[in-house]
């Protein structure tokens, strides 16, 4: 629950996808060229979104999701400090400084945070829980953007860049305590609930049986996670290659 609720808590790709004018033209720029940076904006999501599809299975999950979250910390903050000083100013390479940090934000959301938290959001439930669990994470999520959509016209409005400081401590403590979290890349179902403090139920790894050795596995091996090498496989006295 908690991974979906500091994935929620990434908060400027969704603001911008649904106040990003309202944003852009408080950074001082006409409709136009704000209609021409939300077009570049969203190119820019597509693409890092895809370009995560070719590292999110060459990294442990939970190290690639940790480095997200730091990566969005820290534009976050650079973000509202640009605010700080730059917002409603004629300074055009702050105003500029402003905007491209918003590019870099979308940047590390949709290549280190977009792909590997639904796939670890599954991963994370042993097989008879995942259906439950899946649904329940994802509304957890759905709840908490709810909460921060709302209020993101108010606070921009009201706050302006202090809005920013409650996302860049969530993404801080995210950054921390993902990191910690096990990693389930490659890991069989059956395998998760191991992971976790769970009865060790399985019978043969997965690393075992990449190794392409022969074991012989007798009932009470079956029962009790045994495994004794040998020249074939004995599973309830049928005999099969591997």
């Amino acid at each position: 629950m908690s991974l979906s609720l500091y994935r929620s808590l990434v908060p400027l790709l969704k603001s911008l996808q649904d106040y990003g004018g309202a944003i852009y033209a408080s950074l001082g720029y006409d409709t136009p060229v704000v209609l021409q940076i939300q077009g570049g904006y969203q190119l820019t999501a597509w693409v890092m979104t895809v370009a995560g599809l070719l590292i999110v299975d060459r990294f442990p999950r939970n190290k690639l999701l940790s480095f997200g979250f730091l990566m969005s910390m820290i534009s976050v903050t650079i973000e509202a400090a640009l605010q700080k000083h730059y917002l409603n100013t004629a300074n055009k390479s702050g105003l500029a400084a402003c905007a491209a940090m918003l590019f870099v934000n979308t940047t590390a959301y949709c290549l280190f945070l977009e792909g590997p938290s639904f796939s670890f959001l599954a991963e994370i439930w042993p097989s008879f829980l995942r259906g439950e669990g899946y649904a329940l994470s994802m509304a957890v999520y759905s709840a908490a953007s709810i909460v921060w959509l709302q209020s993101a016209p108010t606070a921009f409005a009201s706050i302006h860049w202090k809005f920013y400081i409650i996302f860049i401590v969530f993404d801080a403590l995210a950054t921390v305590v993902i990191w910690f979290y096990p990693n389930t890349l490659g890991k069989p179902l059956e395998e998760i609930a191991a992971l976790f403090g769970d009865d060790d139920l399985v019978a043969v790894y997965q690393k075992d049986l990449n190794d392409n050795t022969i074991y012989d596995l007798s009932p009470a091996d079956l029962d009790q996670g045994g495994l004794e090498k040998n020249t074939e496989v004995l599973v309830h006295g049928i005999k099969e290659d591997c």
